[in-house]
């Protein structure tokens, strides 16, 4: 909305402000929202749901309760589509929108946004090649840990678009039949990861609308550390159990620090799938999740000492669901 509002001035006004950068930056944040929103409407959760906005029109709401969902950003969607003005944003944020309307009528004109047809740039991301996925082949049997998620059906793969986000740290994997994300690297604060969670190679599936694995959000800040602190630990999260057992010293310092959290590394990111590794207590994590025609398996393993050691089962997150601050399921 600040952007509008600036564009409602002359052009020789706003021109030396805003650079043409500007706008490509706000079109790949409408990009990410819809890239990383679940079949079912609602975002999937990275780090803290830090939700607060200084202007919300129509939020949307659940219509029995009244109360918003602050993981639905159609509403943000459809603001920033009344700058870039496309066809795709429009059609995920639903039309008529007041929020396109309004930027529209205070913008009259802004710099056109991507051509119709034209590929992401998070859809353009492939890293490696099928050498990474020799990890599988080197442990010895029943070191490694396999998870098989099946998926009896068409195809998982049919109609398949991945869209990567390296500074992000975030990879995702979307068919008609299949959500598949995974958190690897960077997690932006780069001194002290204060709204990041250690869900270093967290998976997050949903298969045919069907939420399997959901990273559980944030839930409080300082009203209950103890609270702030489980929801960011890894233990709350689909990590391998190595990283689960070993992590959450990180979460010893601030509320809002991460000091010495372990930092992954993505070894490869294709149409099979995603190969990730991260260092924990010098043993090296790796964790393979590979895309089948009807199943999503994921496979961890661990190697410490220079040879392979026992992975163990993959934590399973058992804290109760957060939409947003404050709020949490009933268990």
């Amino acid at each position: 909305y600040a952007t509008a509002f600036v564009l409602a001035l002359p052009e020789e006004r706003w021109a030396p402000l805003l650079p043409p950068e500007h706008f490509a930056q706000l079109e790949r944040m409408a990009e990410l929202m819809v890239h990383v929103t679940r079949p079912g409407g609602r975002m999937a959760q990275v780090g803290d749901n830090d939700s607060g906005r200084f202007l919300k029109l129509l939020p949307p709401r659940d219509l029995s309760t009244l109360e918003e969902d602050f993981l639905d950003p159609r509403d943000s969607v459809a603001a920033l589509n009344g700058l870039v003005r496309r066809a795709d944003l429009a059609a995920f944020a639903g039309e008529p929108r007041v929020e396109t309307e309004l930027v529209r009528g205070l913008t009259g004109r802004a710099p056109a946004g991507a051509a119709p047809g034209d590929v992401a740039r998070a859809e353009r991301v492939r890293v490696g090649g099928e050498e990474a996925w020799s990890f599988l082949a080197e442990a010895p049997a029943g070191l490694a840990h396999a998870t098989e998620f099946a998926a009896p059906g068409a195809d998982l793969r049919d109609g398949a678009r991945l869209f990567a986000y390296p500074d992000f740290g975030l990879y995702v994997f979307r068919s008609p039949r299949l959500f598949l994300a995974v958190r690897c690297g960077r997690r932006g604060q780069i001194a002290t990861d204060g709204h990041a969670h250690l869900d270093e190679l967290a998976v997050e599936l949903t298969v045919d609308g069907r939420d399997v694995i959901a990273d559980p959000g944030t839930y409080l800040y300082t009203a209950l550390p103890a609270r702030r602190n489980e929801y960011r630990s890894a233990r709350a999260h689909f990590v391998p159990r190595r990283l689960a057992e070993r992590a959450d010293a990180a979460l010893s310092g601030s509320l809002f620090e991460l000091r010495g959290a372990p930092v992954g590394e993505c070894l490869y990111w294709g149409p099979r799938g995603f190969v990730g590794r991260v260092v924990v207590d010098g043993a090296e994590v790796v964790r393979a999740v590979e895309v089948g025609a009807e199943r999503v398996g994921v496979t961890d393993l661990v190697r410490s000492g220079g040879g392979w050691v026992e992975a163990g089962a993959p934590m399973v997150p058992e804290v109760p669901f957060s939409p947003g601050y404050g709020k949490r399921a009933v268990p």
